[in-house]
């Protein structure tokens, strides 16, 4: 299969994942994903980027709100990848194309990912590295195996149903 083909099967194989199998994923297949996103290509070279692994997840899961760090939803992953950028002009957009470069580089490994952007405190998750002045953290994403079982499916169907009504 040749790379433009796979991209594309991993676009459309691309769905988040909220419930996670709490399976360790290798340490060389983790560091091959965090890679990923530094190498991954800037829409503006100039802006510095940086994805932190956080193999605890239990750790960030404590740090977010009472509803998304609960088991329901990204409790039960064992990973994180937070995406860190300086600020400057376009350093959202820019950080949103490369984050999601490193997404579809774990879907094609065949973990699930969801993207968490302004649904946890900038200052609490940003504590867990050593953040320069004007950097800032920007999205994160839990990592695991997807959970298939019945439990697993229930939830995505809960937070689909809701992004349905509320959407």
């Amino acid at each position: 299969m040749n790379a433009v083909t796979d991209i594309w099967t991993a676009i459309h194989r691309r769905i988040s994942i909220r419930h996670y199998e709490r399976r360790t994923v290798p340490e060389e297949v983790l560091n091959a994903i965090v890679s990923s996103g530094e190498k991954s290509v800037p829409l503006d070279d100039s802006i510095p980027v940086c994805f932190h692994l956080v193999r605890e997840g239990r750790l960030i899961a404590e740090q977010m709100g009472l509803f998304t760090g609960t088991q329901l939803l990204f409790g039960s992953a064992p990973h994180f990848i937070i995406a860190v950028s300086a600020e400057r002009p376009l350093f959202m957009a820019n950080m949103g194309f490369r984050m999601e470069q490193m997404i579809l580089y774990a879907t094609r490994l065949g973990l699930g990912t969801c993207w968490i952007g302004g649904m946890f405190d900038e200052k609490r998750i940003g504590a867990f590295m050593n953040l320069e002045k004007n950097q800032r953290v920007i999205a994160l994403t839990p990592i695991d195996y997807p959970d298939t079982s019945f439990y697993g499916k229930v939830a995505r169907n809960i937070i689909e149903l809701g992004a349905i009504n509320f959407g």
